[in-house]
């Protein structure tokens, strides 16, 4: 697991009464997740943020494969279905890209299709556990819901 230190920024903001006054606040650099960041959908979008020159990108899969390491992005091996695991992936995010998933048509797979996509987007959006974050894609069947 490769994990980056934050960078943190401060910004002077207008304090909030009737004398003049400035507050220093500790911004931190918006962090995306990207769940199932392996698979097909995850993987062409975690190569497009980077080429693109977006920052402090978590990719969370059940595996961590060598091309990913070497974008540079913070990884993180785990589950959806986890609750841990997914605790840990979304601190501290603003935007999640929730992609993480399993095309089959069989059958005897249906429950763990239905924990792996409903269970685990439930974890994944916080089950009023986490602060939801500024920005969402969730990939659902054949599309993507903003």
């Amino acid at each position: 697991m490769v994990t980056k230190t934050k960078k943190r920024t401060a910004q002077i903001v207008p304090k909030k009464s009737t004398k003049k006054h400035a507050a220093i606040v500790k911004k931190v650099p918006p962090t995306t997740l990207i769940t199932g960041g392996t698979g097909f959908l995850g993987a062409h979008l975690v190569r497009q943020l980077v080429e693109s020159g977006a920052r402090d990108i978590r990719v969370m899969a059940t595996s961590i494969p060598e091309w990913l390491t070497g974008l540079g992005v913070d990884t993180l091996e785990g589950s959806v279905t986890n609750d841990e695991d997914v605790a840990r992936a979304c601190e501290g995010v603003t935007e999640i890209y929730h992609l993480a998933g399993k095309v089959s048509r069989e059958k005897d797979e249906s429950r763990e299709m239905y924990k792996l996509h409903v269970e685990g987007t439930r974890l994944s959006l916080g089950r009023n556990r986490f602060k939801l974050p500024h920005s969402l894609c969730l990939q659902a069947g054949f599309g993507c819901f903003l």
